[in-house]
């Protein structure tokens, strides 16, 4: 359980009063949580910070826990109000410095406005892969919040295990539009890979390229023009009209095919994401569906980071506006 102090700005409840004097009596030493901010919906903004407690006071603390006889019915009473508070908690980190902190502190609005406003995959990695940099602009007193996609990213891909996924060289043969960027990585795989099976160069360029468009480039809203509040999702589009005819894609061609869907690289790496706490569960819950029928449509392969436009905080749990 996390122990908890304010800033000295932050106006407590009595809630949030009881709880910093609870984790005052039960720490023994380690990590405590500082609360930087409170935006003005509730969002706790944390850093964390090692801290140490003499001999003399653990010795003390540890015999009143021994002796207190209602120390059962205390420590249930801080779970419950750490439940209440964590909930809330949208970002944890080492400690910032000093000015950082004191910036953030005048500044809670800017701290909302930021996760509002930011691309919503943040809130899908998992809580230790959610990284941000924090910076003080020259000619201003207001924190910049900067939301680190691609290290998570770079962390992601070290820990999708290619060897477990069947991949066919002859997917690289087929004919699909694909960008120019893609086009050139097909090209390169064509001259460099000479086995039926792709290597595992070959299969690490490909997917990055997938985290790429499925957490930074492919990140669009559905529909902005006739629905100002469509959410924002990551579609793999199946097919593309050139020349008067429909063509199949990049992506249907080397990472998913529709007639054996379940089977697909680019399922396949869905499915390892999901295993490392990427939160895919209500948009591709493969335990309850396993045919992936609620985003395969004919259009290809949708997946939506949020129910409407902004309002992932809320979609988490974070706000409730």
């Amino acid at each position: 359980m996390k122990t908890y102090n304010f800033s000295p700005s932050i106006n407590l409840s009595w809630s949030e009063s009881l709880m910093v004097q609870l984790d005052s009596y039960f720490f023994l030493g380690g990590q405590k949580t500082k609360v930087i901010a409170i935006t003005p919906s509730g969002l706790r903004f944390c850093s964390t910070s090692t801290n140490k407690i003499s001999t003399t006071q653990k010795i003390l603390k540890i015999l009143s826990f021994i002796f207190f006889p209602i120390v059962l019915i205390v420590l249930a009473l801080r779970y419950f109000l750490h439940l209440k508070f964590e909930n809330r908690e949208v970002f944890s980190t080492p400690a910032w410095d000093p000015l950082i902190e004191e910036a953030l502190e005048k500044h809670p609005v800017c701290i909302e406005e930021s996760f509002i406003s930011a691309n919503p995959v943040f809130f899908a990695f998992p809580k230790t892969m959610r990284y941000l940099r924090v910076r003080l602009p020259q000619d201003s007193s207001v924190p910049q919040i900067t939301h680190c996609i691609q290290e998570g990213i770079v962390k992601l891909s070290s820990l999708i295990d290619l060897t477990k996924i069947p991949w066919s060289t002859d997917c690289l043969h087929l004919d699909m539009v694909a960008s120019k960027s893609n086009r050139l990585l097909v090209n390169r795989l064509i001259k460099e890979e000479c086995s039926p099976e792709l290597s595992d160069q070959g299969k690490q360029l490909l997917l990055q390229s997938m985290l790429q468009h499925l957490f930074i480039t492919g990140v669009k809203q559905d529909n902005p023009g006739t629905n100002p509040q469509g959410p924002r999702l990551t579609l793999f589009p199946e097919t593309v009209k050139k020349d008067g005819q429909l063509k199949k894609t990049f992506w249907f061609s080397i990472f998913f095919d529709k007639e054996n869907l379940q089977e697909s690289p680019g399922v396949m790496i869905l499915k390892q994401l999901y295993k490392l706490g990427v939160d895919l569960q209500t948009i591709l819950p493969f335990e309850e569906n396993p045919n992936l029928a609620r985003v395969s449509t004919e259009g290809g392969l949708r997946i939506y980071w949020e129910s409407r436009f902004q309002s992932v905080l809320q979609d988490y749990g974070y706000t409730f506006k």
